[in-house]
């Protein structure tokens, strides 16, 4: 078996979803779905260190050049958000 250019003998893949979503966007839908007002403060980090990467993202070509494309994660994300609530015994509350 031949190695890639990384010296791995099997392919890697990055899979990736079709939404990008922040980590408030993400904490906003949650809190939507559960009906309930999201309390948080915003606190620059950035300021403090100029230069760090804002972002790290992955890059999915290569599962979408073999025919595989990503579903929204929003409606997935949702039903599991509805299962967690209606089972609470998975949430060790």
């Amino acid at each position: 078996m031949k190695a890639d250019q990384t010296g791995a003998k099997c392919q890697k893949f990055n899979i990736v979803g079709k939404d990008e979503i922040d980590n408030l966007e993400l904490a906003q839908f949650i809190a939507r779905v559960q009906k309930k007002d999201l309390i948080y403060e915003m606190v620059d980090f950035h300021s403090s260190r100029p230069g760090h990467d804002l972002r790290y993202s992955l890059d999915g070509e290569k599962m979408k050049l073999m025919g595989w494309e990503p579903k929204s994660a929003y409606k997935r994300l949702e039903t599991v958000i509805k299962w967690s609530l209606n089972n609470e015994r998975w949430l060790n509350i």
